[in-house]
């Protein structure tokens, strides 16, 4: 492996990030960058919308909204047209994940006080349940990149102790999600068809966020089976668990690399000895609402644990969800650009590097109505020209797209 070059403060003048956030037009200037702003999607109360996924051709963004008062899936052009509700009913549909061929949208349904992995066509046709099992939990399903398989974790057949057993509750307005002391989530496999469930891990912690490997054989994922946040590995048949990282800090939102040969997560491991001091110090300082050190750097390793470097060792906070360009070119992720003692800390902006840690820049320059700013996830559409993400610098949360492009 090359060793990864050092973190560069000059700007990429040459690239130029059109964003398309309908009413309002505003263009400004972010370090270099050019970064003009049209309205997507005026979400019409608190809730918003969420979770955008992209069409296989790059032409529609799938996300959730509550539109209806219930939480529904939509598809919309990428210019914020012909929005239209795919599921329309008394239900909270949430979590669209367009299949790479896009010819289905999967995404969570919860109904009367459980939740299930459903599928429509971005028609609306089709709609049908994949899960049918009285589980509290299920995670946003993960296509695999072949588009035969559906990754995802659930609490459904977990196996706690006696006294952390979930204690049910009947499902209405203002009902706790997890009543008690729920089963922690493992991870499973499905075909797409909803055939052939398979769970992949068998412990009490939780596991998430998953991975693909671009060959779709393996998935790499966050778990706390050894007490604290770690990378983990697995095949798809559930052979050779793998633990690729191993320290006192946490390792999460693993990222594969197009290619394959790279995973990129965000850690809160202390990146010098005077920052190890000051991250013990904050776990003892009661105004900081976290355990652990709000300090995370973007991280790439290899998917065998080895070669692990700090990729962005920047001032900003909270660097996490790295999410790579289809070409493998670039990593776009969200941080805290300022020191954050409180959960009313500083908006979150999201950033862009290349691969090789060089021209780190923030491309939304935040300056939100409340704290939260720009969040994940971070999708880019399939042929590389835009990336999608929720903004709640106007208020209520939206989809923002922004094209990015070089004019060379």
């Amino acid at each position: 492996m090359q060793k990864p070059q050092k973190l560069k403060s000059r700007r990429d003048r040459g690239m130029i990030v059109v964003g398309a956030i309908v009413a309002i037009i505003a263009v400004t200037t972010v370090g270099g960058w050019v970064v003009a702003g049209i309205a997507l999607n005026k979400a019409p109360d608190a809730l918003g919308d969420s979770a955008p996924s992209w069409s296989g051709d790059s032409t529609k963004v799938a996300f959730s909204s509550d539109e209806t008062g219930d939480l529904d899936i939509y598809v919309m052009n990428t210019d914020g047209s012909g929005r239209v509700n795919l599921t329309n009913r008394e239900a909270k549909d949430m979590d669209p994940s367009w299949s790479p061929d896009g010819e289905w949208i999967a995404f969570l349904s919860r109904t009367q006080g459980k939740t299930d992995i459903h599928r429509v066509r971005p028609d609306g046709t089709g709609l049908t349940s994949l899960t049918v099992h009285p589980a509290q939990l299920y995670s946003r399903p993960i296509w695999s990149p072949d588009g035969t398989k559906i990754a995802f974790t659930s609490n459904r057949d977990a196996n706690p102790p006696p006294q952390l057993g979930p204690t049910p509750v009947p499902f209405h307005d203002g009902a706790p999600e997890f009543p008690g002391a729920a089963p922690r989530p493992e991870l499973y496999v499905m075909n797409a068809d909803g055939s052939g469930q398979t769970r992949l891990t068998f412990n009490f912690f939780f596991d998430g966020n998953p991975t693909w490997s671009p060959d779709s054989q393996r998935i790499a994922f966050q778990s706390r089976a050894d007490g604290d946040q770690e990378i983990f590995v697995v095949n798809v048949d559930g052979s050779g668990l793998t633990n690729l990282t191993d320290n006192d800090y946490a390792d999460v939102f693993p990222a594969w690399s197009p290619d394959g040969r790279f995973i990129a997560f965000s850690s809160n491991r202390a990146k010098t000895e005077f920052g190890r001091e000051l991250s013990e110090a904050a776990r003892r300082v009661s105004v900081i609402r976290t355990a652990a050190p709000v300090d995370f750097d973007i991280y790439i390793m290899e998917p065998d644990g080895s070669g692990i470097h700090n990729w962005t060792r920047t001032t900003s906070l909270g660097d996490s969800g790295p999410s790579w360009s289809p070409d493998g070119s670039w990593i776009a992720f969200e941080a805290q650009p300022h020191l954050m003692f409180t959960q009313r800390g500083s908006a979150n902006d999201i950033y862009l590097m290349r691969f090789e840690g060089a021209d780190l820049t923030n491309i939304t320059g935040a300056k939100a109505r409340n704290q939260e700013g720009n969040e994940g996830p971070i999708v880019w559409s399939p042929d590389g020209n835009h990336i999608a993400f929720v903004t709640k610098r106007y208020g209520t949360p939206q989809i923002q797209t922004i094209k990015i492009f070089n004019p060379s």
